[in-house]
């Protein structure tokens, strides 16, 4: 098989690497927005790169519980067999990272995009804060942010999922503070 791979091994070796390095075709949506882009003199130079970018949320989609609405994760469900596992898999997977994604942004470890207001965000990145990092509180004096922006489609996921624990505890503060008010 490695000196003259079948013609399936090899086809399923060029569709993993498409898939890994997110060169898949894109569907019909993507297309669309292809041909648009290309019908315009300075699409090219506005939006460069197309393909990458669509493939990279597709692929932090199906690695969500947004994977159950997509076309691709039911026909792979109907196909059964190792589609269907490598489906939910990916799916259940996601998803549970998140959750603990969340779980570290609420405990301050994982942080998302932050404060918009220049006077929340000033006195944060003063103290070596970063938005969509993982803290490490051993490093250095203060700890460390290192950012996990690099690691797509997971870094997808950290940033969606800690972004969500803050909107979601800051509208629990809120609440908590008005009821004091009150």
């Amino acid at each position: 098989i490695m000196a003259d791979p079948p013609l399936a091994v090899r086809q399923a070796a060029e569709n993993f690497a498409l898939y890994q390095t997110f060169q898949r075709e894109l569907g019909e949506t993507g297309q669309a927005l292809m041909r648009f882009r290309d019908s315009h003199p300075v699409g090219r130079f506005v939006v460069p790169f197309l393909k990458t970018p669509i493939n990279l949320g597709k692929g932090a989609i199906e690695r969500s519980p947004l994977a159950l609405v997509t076309r691709d994760f039911r026909e792979a469900i109907q196909r059964g067999g190792v589609d269907r596992d490598l489906a939910l898999a990916r799916m259940s997977l996601g998803s549970f990272m998140m959750a603990i994604e969340a779980t570290l942004a609420w405990s301050g470890y994982t942080t998302g995009g932050g404060p918009k207001d220049p006077d929340q965000r000033l006195p944060l990145t003063d103290i070596g804060w970063q938005p969509y990092s993982r803290f490490f509180p051993g490093f250095g004096e203060r700890g460390q942010y290192i950012s996990y922006n690099w690691l797509e489609p997971p870094g997808l996921l950290s940033g969606f999922a800690a972004d969500a624990a803050s909107i979601l505890w800051n509208a629990e503060l809120d609440e908590f503070e008005e009821n004091e008010l009150t």
